[in-house]
């Protein structure tokens, strides 16, 4: 990418930060390319280069995403059926789609649903 003008005078740079934009237009979802590079000379080192490329790469590759995960479990008399699948599952889950998760976490946050509920048996979904 530069500039020339009539005169001569010009600029070029080599763009290490690109992003293409590519929009279906049947349906209107838009697929993103993100292009990132670094700047390669004789003293280089490769590990040092691959790590400024992912630093430049962050700003695009960890913003929050709309993919989640849901889950209902059967709470009976208080206790959550066979709650160890649930979290195996969950925590599969999350580790496939790149979310993060603690398993203690979720575990705290069903038994504070329990300890308010006054109902029996009942779904609990999250």
């Amino acid at each position: 990418m530069g500039w020339l003008d009539p005169s001569g005078d010009f600029a070029l740079s080599v763009p290490i930060r690109t992003i293409e934009i590519q929009r279906d237009i049947q349906t209107q979802a838009s697929r993103f390319t993100l292009g990132v590079g670094a700047g390669i000379t004789i003293d280089s080192q490769a590990q040092q280069e691959w790590e400024e490329c992912q630093i430049k790469a962050k700003f695009l590759c960890q913003l929050p995403s709309e993919v989640g995960l849901f889950e209902t479990i059967l709470i009976v008399n208080g206790e959550p059926a066979h709650i160890e699948r649930h979290l195996g599952r969950l925590q599969y889950s999350a580790l496939a789609l790149g979310i993060a998760l603690s398993r203690d976490h979720v575990k705290e946050l069903i038994y504070a649903v329990i300890k308010r509920s006054c109902q029996r048996a009942y779904l609990c979904s999250m």
